[in-house]
């Protein structure tokens, strides 16, 4: 029996059944509906990183304003200067 064994060959077979369902293709209308509502949530994900950065921003008008006061008043000292004053 244990030579029978050795030799022996089991033969398995699966198979499944299934039913043929070709593929839908979204129309026309429907794909640009799908895009107008992809490009909403882009342009949200775009303001809301805005508002997250608003600490950058904020700094940078700070910035900016800054600078600018301080080559208006240096602009100022010069033309006194210039005048005599």
């Amino acid at each position: 029996m244990k030579d029978q064994v050795s030799f022996s060959t089991v033969r398995l077979v699966f198979y499944q059944n299934f039913e043929f369902m070709p593929e839908e293709h979204p129309g026309f209308w429907n794909r640009s509906l799908a895009a107008l509502g992809t490009g909403w949530k882009s342009l949200l994900t775009v303001v809301i990183s805005v508002l997250n950065s608003w600490p950058l921003i904020a700094l940078s008008v700070l910035g900016i304003g800054m600078i600018y006061r301080f080559i208006r008043n240096r602009r100022k000292k010069i033309t006194l200067k210039r005048e005599g004053v």
